[in-house]
């Protein structure tokens, strides 16, 4: 995909937000709600969760964009997917 692509169309774009998205989704859904989805009527945890969105989302978009430039597909899918996930939980340990 070239840089013209839109940010709808493009995968490395969208598959580290997906990817993120449902990360920071599944570790909401245990901690916050308590293995349920009451947090989301809560509108500070959806400020928090989109912190945490960014911060899980930054990290694989940069593997993906910089590092994993030539690779595509899943081997291109996993190393953002597993690669992003240690980095994002050091910043988030470094952050708060």
């Amino acid at each position: 995909m070239n840089d013209s692509t839109p940010l709808y169309n493009n995968p490395c774009v969208l598959f580290p937000l997906l990817s993120a998205f449902f990360v920071v989704q599944f570790l909401f859904f245990i901690d916050e709600g308590y293995y349920s989805f009451a947090w989301m009527k809560s509108f500070g945890a959806w400020i928090v969760f989109f912190i945490y969105w960014g911060i899980f989302f930054t990290p694989k978009w940069l593997l993906g964009r910089l590092l994993f430039k030539r690779s595509k597909g899943i081997i291109w899918a996993s190393l953002v997917l597993f690669g992003g996930i240690p980095i994002s939980i050091y910043l988030i340990l470094l952050f708060f």
